[in-house]
């Protein structure tokens, strides 16, 4: 723990020497979902609120090295129609991303391009329940999507000290196309039964996002 601790003042004495800035930021927002994503013959996805948050290491006055983590509430389906015995599916995503931006400040305002990389975990739940014999079926299907996206963007700065406003849209580009197995799990007369369904997507995930956020260098 003392070896921690004095390597994490040697660390923060470090940036300080070296002039590299160092903050926090947090957002909220949407993200849009685009072409085949948002597309009745792919997946149909609609508009879901985000929220999430960064750490940000400023290397120079201009370039700032960025780490985010995301959450996406609910993409829910565009054309999704009431269906007996099976609940409304969900889907949320957490994407995890790497990046840099470059800033160009005039005074207090600033603006902003910058792209990365990460990793989007896709993740969507389907429930319900039916009658057979008198009986009642319970089910549940569960379908993953984990791989790997890049990201481009830009965005709108205005500081207050070492707090910032900043007004961030991104594209976003998941490379998730290919074979996949859905869960499912299925109870009928306190029995369990599970097993898996193979399906083929055959197009990639876009989407944009448009966040508002908070950041703050404490360094």
């Amino acid at each position: 723990m003392r070896k921690l601790t004095v390597l994490a003042v040697l660390g923060l004495a470090a940036a300080s020497a070296y002039g590299i800035g160092m903050g926090a930021g947090g957002f909220g927002g949407i993200a849009l979902p685009m072409g085949d994503m948002a597309s009745e013959d792919g997946s149909d996805l609609g508009m879901s609120p985000k929220f999430g948050g960064k750490a940000l290491i400023g290397v120079i006055p201009a370039l700032d090295v960025e780490v985010a983590f995301a959450y996406h509430l609910n993409h829910k389906f565009k054309d999704w129609e009431e269906t007996p015995g099976i609940d409304e599916p969900k889907t949320v995503i957490i994407p995890i991303t790497f990046g840099a931006n470059y800033k160009v400040m005039f005074g207090n305002m600033g603006v902003y391009a910058g792209g990365g990389g990460g990793f989007y975990m896709m993740t969507t739940d389907v429930t319900g329940k039916f009658k057979v014999n008198d009986k009642i079926v319970t089910f549940s299907a569960e379908e993953k999507m984990n791989k790997p996206g890049i990201y481009v963007g830009g965005g709108f700065l205005y500081s207050f000290g070492k707090l910032a406003l900043d007004v961030n849209p991104r594209f976003n580009y998941v490379m998730n196309s290919g074979d996949y197995d859905l869960d499912v799990e299925v109870t009928y007369e306190g029995k369990t039964y599970t097993g898996t369904v193979p399906w083929e997507k055959d197009y990639k995930d876009m989407y944009v996002d448009v966040l508002f956020g908070v950041d703050y260098f404490f360094m």
